[in-house]
């Protein structure tokens, strides 16, 4: 039988980054419509925040998935 190789740490980050954005995206827009006046002017930079976490992510589950093979 083959044994099969260890999911690379990098992968492994890359879907924590993958997962997380969404919560990021979700608290930052929490705390930070208590801090300003407006409940939208926290929007766009929470989204900003987890879309690049988010491709970050896939970047990192490519890179790590290909080390993998």
């Amino acid at each position: 039988m083959e044994s099969e190789k260890p999911l690379p740490w990098v992968a492994f980050l890359g879907c924590a980054l993958t997962m997380v954005s969404l919560l990021v995206v979700f608290g930052m827009n929490l705390y930070l419509t208590r801090q300003s006046s407006g409940i939208y002017k926290s929007q766009p930079f929470a989204n900003l925040a987890g879309i690049v976490l988010l491709i970050l992510g896939i970047i990192l589950m490519g890179i790590g998935f290909k080390r993998a093979k």
